[in-house]
């Protein structure tokens, strides 16, 4: 306690209690960013074998459209559930569609499916980022 102060000042947080975590998230989400970038190749080329790749502008001018439709949706859900749970429940919904895009494509399902595969992978990252900022941002104490 300070001389003349009526309270004590909180302790400051050691940085080696912190250095698990930290490193814990920073390898879930290289490992996060990894998956994308298999899926986002593996959808191009299932695009592109469909499709031809002189087509893949006109999917492109999807994902605008898409990427505000997921960060809005994401924003709801995250104000709504908090973080923890948002992060969870847009996982669950994520591979779900995975899920859903492999039997459909099993299924000779391929004009359409390759179609809202490749748009989807391309949105994809966006939301990862957006879902670790998000979570990381609401989780973290800033030692003052």
């Amino acid at each position: 306690m300070r001389a003349g102060s009526a309270t004590a000042s909180a302790p400051k947080p050691d940085g080696r209690a912190a250095a698990p975590a930290m490193i814990a998230v920073a390898l879930s989400a290289a490992f996060m960013v990894g998956g994308y970038e298999f899926a986002r190749t593996a959808a191009a080329s299932i695009f592109i074998e469909t499709y031809g790749s002189a087509r893949m502008p006109w999917a492109m001018t999807a994902v605008p459209f898409l990427m505000a439709a997921l960060i809005y949706l994401y924003a709801r859900l995250l104000s709504a559930a908090g973080p923890l749970k948002s992060v969870l429940v847009s996982l669950a919904a994520t591979a779900a569609f995975f899920t859903a895009a492999y039997f459909s494509l099993s299924a000779g399902a391929a004009k359409t499916t390759a179609a809202f595969l490749y748009v989807f992978t391309e949105v994809y990252v966006v939301i990862l980022v957006e879902q670790y900022w998000s979570f990381i941002n609401s989780t973290l104490d800033v030692a003052k």
